[in-house]
C-alpha cells in the first residue's frame, strides 16, 4: 500500500477477482438462485461480477435464502471496493497535481533553453530571449532554482508581463544536481545559461551540464555563465571546455562603463548593439565571403 496508486488499484483488482471467482463458485455449488444449477459457470461469475461492481442489482434479485446471503455478502465487499477505488483515484489525483506543481516532472520540450538559477537577472534575461525570439514559433525557456515553482513563475510573470511566442517552464530543483538537471531534458536542449552569484556553485553546476551533454551525446548544445571572480575563471573555462563561453562579470561591466563614460552616446549604441531590441549582431559562417575584405 506504500508503493503509490498503481499498487492500491491492481492489490483492488486482486481483491475484487477473488471475491468474484469465490462467490461465483459457492453460486454454482448450491445449485444458482433456485438451487436447479441451470446456469453456466462463466454466467454465474459473471452476474457475480454485477453484483460486486453494481449494487443495484442485488435489490431485483430472487432466489434461496443462501444465494440472497452469498450474494448480500459480495455486494458489501463491491460496496467497499468501489468507495476505496474512488479514493484511491482522488488521493492519486491529488498527488500528481501536487508533484507537477513542486516542478520535478520532466520536460517534454525540444530545442529550449535553459537558464539555472533565480535571481534579479532572470527577468532581464527572459525579456531579451523574448525579444530575440519574436520570429521563431513556440520558443521555450525552462528556469530551474532551488526556489518555489509557482513563487519563481508569478514572479517572472509580474516583471515580465509581455513574454511574446516564449513559452516559460519553471522546475524546481538543486542547480548543481544532475540528477535534477536531468528533469530539464539536456539532452535535446539548444543552449544553457548559467546564472548564479556563487562561483563555486557555478563552476560545479557547469561540470554538471558538461557531464550530462557528454553523457547525451547533445553536441549542438553550448553553455554560457558568468564568473564574478578573476582567479577563477581559467577554472571556469576548463570546467566547460569548447563547448562554454565563460564571462567575468565585473571585468566585462567595467570595460562597458568605461567606454561609455568616454563617449558620448555611447550606451545608446551599446544598447543598441547588445540588446535584441531594435538592432542586433547575428553571427553567420559564410565560406563565399572568406577572402573578402569589408
Amino acid at each position: 500500500m506504500s508503493k503509490g496508486t498503481s499498487s492500491l488499484l491492481l492489490l483492488l483488482a486482486v481483491i475484487t477477482a477473488v471475491v468474484v471467482f469465490v462467490g461465483g463458485f459457492l453460486s454454482i455449488a448450491i445449485g444458482g438462485p433456485d438451487g436447479s444449477g441451470e446456469n453456466s459457470p462463466l454466467y454465474s461469475i459473471w452476474f457475480t461480477l454485477m453484483h460486486a461492481i453494481n449494487t443495484g442489482v442485488l435489490a431485483k434479485e430472487e432466489g434461496t435464502i443462501l444465494y440472497l446471503a452469498i450474494m448480500t455478502v459480495v455486494t458489501l465487499v463491491g460496496i467497499f471496493i468501489t468507495s476505496f477505488l474512488i479514493g484511491t483515484i482522488s488521493n492519486g489525483i491529488k498527488d500528481k497535481v501536487s508533484d507537477l506543481r513542486r516542478g520535478k516532472s520532466r520536460v517534454i520540450e525540444e530545442d529550449h533553453t535553459v537558464i539555472i538559477g533565480f535571481d534579479e537577472n532572470v527577468t532581464s534575461i527572459i525579456q531579451e530571449l523574448a525579444l530575440a525570439n519574436e520570429n521563431q514559433k513556440d520558443a521555450v525557456v525552462v528556469v530551474i532554482a532551488d526556489a518555489d515553482k509557482t513563487e519563481m513563475e508569478d514572479i517572472i510573470r509580474e516583471r515580465v508581463p509581455n513574454l511574446g511566442n516564449i513559452h516559460l517552464v519553471c522546475r524546481s530543483g538543486h542547480p548543481d544536481s544532475p540528477s535534477d538537471l536531468k528533469v530539464c531534458s539536456l539532452d535535446t536542449c539548444k543552449s544553457i545559461i548559467v546564472n548564479l552569484s556563487d562561483d563555486f556553485m557555478a563552476i560545479k553546476t557547469i561540470l554538471a551540464c558538461e557531464s550530462l551533454l557528454d553523457e547525451y551525446g547533445n553536441d549542438k548544445a553550448f553553455i554560457t555563465a558568468t564568473i564574478r571572480d578573476p582567479e577563477v575563471l581559467h577554472s571556469a573555462r576548463i570546467a566547460g571546455g569548447e563547448r562554454a563561453e565563460i564571462l567575468n562579470f565585473h571585468n566585462t561591466i567595467a570595460r562597458l562603463m568605461v567606454q561609455a563614460g568616454r563617449h558620448p552616446g555611447m550606451s545608446e549604441i551599446l544598447s543598441e548593439l547588445l540588446s535584441f531590441k531594435g538592432n542586433e549582431i547575428y553571427v553567420e559562417d559564410i565560406p563565399g565571403a572568406v577572402g573578402y575584405t569589408l
